[in-house]
């Protein structure tokens, strides 16, 4: 405890002259100290387990479990400070959970140098937030698989409330080939995407988490290229994207996506 609030030195003030710590004459006063010292220290585990609980004021070492409780996740980039200032503002968060607003800023919050992420709905309603943590939404065309799955694509099809995730920032190396660097099974990153599991596993419970209920996240496109799926713009898919390839002139088949970006689908 700190010194303003220790027993063994405020009881000094209270006792009797006859407890007092006299020269020669202090048995009493000693036994009182060593009683008052093991108080100090039960009280001390007391005041620190209350403020464990409270980010920014108790010990960093609570802050994981305290993230658990309230639904937070620790961003990649996240100091003990940042982080409990997340868990602060748990209440305010969760109010706008299920929206799409939302879930592009919670994607951000995770994933370093606050990276420009889109939401996208099957029907073409797009909701971006910037670097500056500027949020806007529009309408615009989004054609992902009207012709490899058609079936998807009517108003009574349960695919209507799909989304899809564009994260323009890539902090994971892409495993183009099996070649002999990658050992199948013993390590853990995945094929053609080296993210960690632990990482993949926290963002793919974070999207489940913040996404609403009745929605489902299609795919998560990982674009290193700032061109590519703008509102409006022609590097968008052409609804041949369901599918991971496609025939051309029944005579080869060659991918149906851009090859540079990475998509992750659940």
């Amino acid at each position: 405890m700190t010194a303003a609030l220790r027993l063994r030195d405020a009881f000094a003030a209270y006792v009797p002259r006859w407890l007092s710590d006299r020269p020669g004459l202090n048995v009493g006063f000693r036994t009182l100290w060593a009683v008052a010292a093991a108080d100090d220290a039960s009280l001390e585990v007391l005041v620190r387990g209350i403020q464990a609980a409270w980010p920014g004021v108790g010990d960093p070492s609570a802050l994981g479990a305290i993230g658990s409780s309230r639904g937070i996740v620790r961003g990649l980039g996240d100091t003990n400070a940042s982080y409990a200032s997340k868990l602060q503002t748990w209440h305010d968060q969760h109010r706008a959970r299920g929206s799409a607003r939302e879930l592009c800023r919670q994607i951000q919050a995770y994933l370093p140098h606050r990276p420009l992420v889109r939401v996208i709905t099957r029907w073409g309603w797009w909701t971006s937030i910037d670097s500056a943590g500027t949020i806007s939404t529009v309408s615009a065309a989004w054609d992902w698989d009207s012709v490899s799955n058609p079936e998807r694509n009517t108003a009574a099809a349960p695919w209507w409330s799909d989304l899809f995730v564009v994260i323009y920032s890539d902090p994971y190396a892409k495993q183009e080939t099996l070649g002999s660097g990658l050992v199948v099974g013993g390590t853990n990153e995945g094929i053609g995407h080296k993210c960690p599991v632990e990482q993949f596993d926290a963002l793919a419970g974070l999207l489940a988490e913040w996404k609403a209920g009745h929605s489902r996240i299609r795919a998560v496109i990982w674009s290193p290229d700032p061109t590519y799926f703008v509102p409006g713009g022609a590097n968008v898919p052409d609804g041949r994207w369901g599918q991971w390839s496609m025939d051309v002139g029944g005579v080869r088949v060659v991918s149906s996506r851009y090859s540079d970006c990475r998509f992750w689908e659940f």
